[in-house]
């Protein structure tokens, strides 16, 4: 099994997004709380991949006439586009942002090594819109996105 480790992959996705114009990125230890200067992703390890045949997070591939093991890490990345104030401006912000962001995962996906990390073999993630709420509010504060983005290691 390979060396990498989620730090090692928290890194080359936060390089990733460095690449957008504009667009502050913090990953493990460096995630700050209150309220953060726009805009901003958060990058951070969420969980790793069970699979249904297996009782661990390894799984097996019979191919070539031996087995493959691998390990799925999910990483979580929030991005805080904009303040909500307006909310179809905001919200055409985070389309934009949203489709930059894309661009420098894609490029970086598709880079070898994945992410610039020996060990990451493959790469893809979902996007959804979200809002976020300060403390004891239900009114959004910021608009963004919510990006899972599932490695397969070894």
């Amino acid at each position: 099994m390979s060396e990498v480790t989620k730090a090692d992959v928290l890194a080359g996705i936060g390089d990733a997004l460095e690449t957008v114009t504009g667009l502050r990125v913090q990953q493990g230890s460096e995630l700050e709380e209150g309220r953060p200067e726009l805009p901003l992703a958060q990058v951070y390890w969420l969980r790793s991949q069970t699979a249904a045949e297996s009782a661990n997070d390894r799984n097996t591939f019979a191919g070539l006439g031996w087995p493959q093991r691998w390990l799925e890490w999910v990483f979580r990345v929030d991005v805080r586009a904009s303040e909500a104030g307006f909310f179809g401006q905001a919200y055409g912000k985070m389309l934009t942002l949203e489709d930059a962001i894309e661009d420098a995962l894609e490029e970086a996906a598709t880079g070898k090594p994945v992410f610039g990390v020996a060990g990451v073999g493959t790469a893809r993630w979902t996007a959804e819109f979200v809002t976020w709420s300060g403390a004891g509010s239900t009114e959004p504060e910021a608009v963004g996105s919510r990006f899972e983005v599932v490695c397969r290691i070894g």
